[in-house]
């Protein structure tokens, strides 16, 4: 009997640590858009194993879009931590953050697209889903870049400011102008999902300081793209930048660019409102 409980124990140690995944410098690949990921035997030579298998905690890829040159980089990692949404989430499916971000660098704009995932539940389980995500992020169907110039026209002004500007106070519900020692510029960010948006002026060094960054995160279940956390930030230098009217069509546009043609991604919106349903269907039944 005892011998069993040993056996068991030790089998079930070795499930739990022998996960293996390809990670270091040298596992980065530059696709483009119309390309699959290479398979293994065109990989890099020294990509290999670098991390002792009782270290790793997740298989990781991170991949930054480009749309313009319509190209993909992909890096390939092997975690010694596991992500924190696989504690407080209780999943065991891959869970993928997007991150979108745009801001002005010397009056140029910089536009980033990111996609990083994690998965721990077999080895190299990470590789089927950088295929899964190649056809639904890097593609150009369905996104057109001119959504940039319009945000930008909501959000920023580059010519010199003339006055101090006005923005919404979520607070207070109104629009005041701002004042202080400090240039100010327009905030409307939402912090987490159930929370509320925080609309404010907002103190910066310069005019100049001006982004949009969104970041959302999804759980890879039954085919589709499960939203499950949501936050985003708006500092802008045009009065008002940051009232509801604005930021709503600014993270509307934002959001149809990063689902592009995709149907295979769920937003938290919609998954708030079939919960809703359900609870309501229950209700009801319960009630007759």
């Amino acid at each position: 009997m005892l011998y069993n409980i040993i056996i068991i124990i030790f089998s079930v140690n070795y499930v739990v640590y022998t996960l293996r995944c390809h990670g270091d410098a040298t596992c980065r690949f530059i696709i483009s858009f119309n390309e699959s990921f290479p398979p293994e035997h065109l990989w890099p030579k020294d990509c290999r194993f670098n991390i002792k298998e009782t270290d790793v905690k997740q298989c990781s890829c991170y991949f930054e879009v480009d749309y313009e040159t319509q190209t993909t980089e992909i890096r390939l990692e092997a975690d010694l931590y596991m992500y924190h949404l696989y504690n407080s989430l209780g999943t065991k499916s891959p869970i993928t953050t997007v991150a979108l971000s745009n801001y002005f660098h010397q009056n140029k704009r910089v536009s980033k697209f990111t996609v990083s995932s994690r998965c721990y539940t077999s080895t190299f389980c990470i590789i089927d889903e950088i295929d899964y995500l190649l056809q639904v992020f890097s593609t150009r169907t369905s996104r057109s870049l001119n959504v940039w110039d319009e945000i930008d026209n909501l959000l920023f002004q580059f010519s010199p400011a003339t006055a101090l500007i006005s923005c919404f106070n979520s607070q207070n519900n109104t629009s005041s102008q701002c004042s202080g020692s400090k240039h100010h510029n327009c905030l409307a960010t939402l912090p987490q999902w159930n929370s509320s948006v925080d609309a404010r002026c907002d103190a910066v060094p310069t005019a100049d300081d001006v982004k949009l960054k969104i970041r959302s995160s999804y759980i890879h279940e039954l085919t589709k793209l499960h939203e499950v956390e949501r936050y985003w930030t708006i500092l802008c230098n045009q009065s008002n930048c940051n009232s509801k009217e604005v930021y709503t069509k600014v993270i509307d546009l934002s959001y149809q660019f990063i689902y592009g043609p995709s149907k295979d991604i769920i937003p938290l919106v919609n998954r708030c409102s079939r919960n809703q349903f359900f609870v309501l269907i229950f209700i009801i039944t319960f009630l007759i």
